[in-house]
């Protein structure tokens, strides 16, 4: 019952963060918007402090789960986006909680694919 119940917690904070996204992209300034950086930082609060991830992982949906939370954290607009110049000038707790997002799920999932070249802009 409990891992239905994070199951379906996680599926609404991916949710979230995809919207506030999509929101995001609509706009260009600022580089972070307060809707999508609260949406990011609930999920990685969220994946860094859960102790079952990887048996959340291993349910029947934690396939889609790894999927959803891949395009989340580590390619495409997002990673971009916080792994910018700009973010880290104008919201470093936002590029926090977005690397400890990516780096719960790059433990949790072994030989996670993630877009290198924006992890360069950081000098990591």
């Amino acid at each position: 019952m409990q891992g239905a119940k994070n199951m379906e917690f996680l599926q609404e904070l991916i949710a979230r963060v995809k919207e506030e996204a999509v929101q995001a992209s609509r706009r260009t300034l600022p580089v972070i918007p307060a809707g999508l950086a609260g949406a990011v930082e609930a999920l990685s609060d969220w994946l860094h402090g859960v102790t079952s991830m990887d048996l959340l992982l291993r349910t029947a949906g934690g396939g889609q789960l790894i999927a959803d939370l891949q395009c989340v954290f580590c390619t495409g607009d997002l990673l971009a986006r916080f792994c910018s110049e700009d973010a880290v000038v104008h919201n470093p707790a936002a590029v926090d909680a977005f690397l400890l997002g990516l780096g719960a799920i790059t433990a949790a999932v072994p030989g996670v694919a993630v877009d290198y070249p924006a992890l360069m802009t950081l000098g990591i």
